[in-house]
Formats: C-alpha cells, structure tokens, sequence
C-alpha cells in the first residue's frame, strides 16, 4: 500500500475542507483551550480568536486564515470524520498484504452505507492522521483506508488484501 499515494490524498482532503472543518480541528486538539490556542497564534486579542472559532458569526474575509491554522492531517481527519460517500473512480489496483506484491485492479464498489466495520475503519483512519507519529499515523491510516473500501468489496477480504494506491479514490 502506497503512503505517498495515501499524502496526495490526504492533500486533497485538506484542500476541500472548509472553515467549520478547521474549527472543529481546532476545538478537538485544543479542547477547552481552542481559544487562548487560537489567541496564541494570531496574537490578538482574545474576543477575536474567539469570534474566529464561532461557527456562524466568523470573520468571512478571515477564512482563510482560520484553515491555515490547522494541518493537512487535521483537516484530513474532519472531512474523513463527515465522510458520507467513497467514490472509486474506476478500477482499482490492489496487493497481498503480508508481500505487497501486486494481484491486478478490481472494480471496487463505492461506499455508500457504512456497515460496523466499514465505520470502525474510518475511524482508525482518523485517528492515524491525528496521531502523533507522522509517518507511523500515516502507515496506519492508510491501511485502515485501504480496509474501510476493501472490506466494502468483500467482507473479510481486508485481512488479505489492499488498496495498492490511492490515485484514483474520492471521498465526500
């Protein structure tokens, strides 16, 4: 499974989020302390970081800046955590786990309906991307993506097989 492959993708989860997804970012890593974090990082004063943090009355022309505040990996893990549908575009190409060596491309259905496991997966995948370990949280992620659609092929094939890149996979 490719976790370069697995970075793109998470660059375009970010690049799709929106400022609620970079508020929430915010409250879950700073919990009680998002504002005086906040505070921190725009050096202004407090009534402002808070306005910036409020979901309705935020400065419009500020969005941009409150997304910037947050990493890829965070926003990655807000659009994944609303995540409602995972679009395969096409055949997939998919590998052995345990040898990585390639097994072809299937044609992988969308994920439309989350069963048990298929949320289970997500959820690990979130928690990969806000893991502290970059590149450890990242391996993880990836493969609990690569579970969450192949598990959605065939339940318990996940155990065997992944998802070898992500090139072709869209989330919303």
């Amino acid at each position: 499974m490719n976790v370069d492959s697995f970075e793109e993708l998470v660059h375009r989860l970010a690049a799709s989020a929106d400022v609620h997804d970079a508020q929430a970012a915010i409250r879950l890593s700073a919990g009680d302390g998002a504002v005086r974090y906040v505070q921190d990082l725009i050096g202004k004063h407090r009534s402002t970081a808070r306005r910036w943090l409020h979901a309705d009355e935020y400065p419009r022309t500020r969005a941009p800046e409150i997304i910037a505040l947050v990493s890829d990996n965070a926003l990655a893990a807000e659009v994944l955590r609303r995540t409602v549908k995972i679009t395969v575009l096409g055949r997939t190409d998919v590998v052995y786990k345990q040898s990585l060596k390639g097994q072809g491309s299937r044609d992988v259905p969308d994920v439309e309906s989350f069963s048990a496991n298929v949320h289970a997966y997500i959820t690990d995948a979130v928690n990969g991307l806000l893991a502290d370990g970059h590149k450890d949280g990242l391996k993880d992620a990836t493969e609990a993506l690569s579970n969450a659609i192949i598990c959605n092929y065939e339940d318990g094939l996940e155990e065997v097989l992944g998802v070898a890149d992500f090139d072709n996979i869209s989330i919303t």
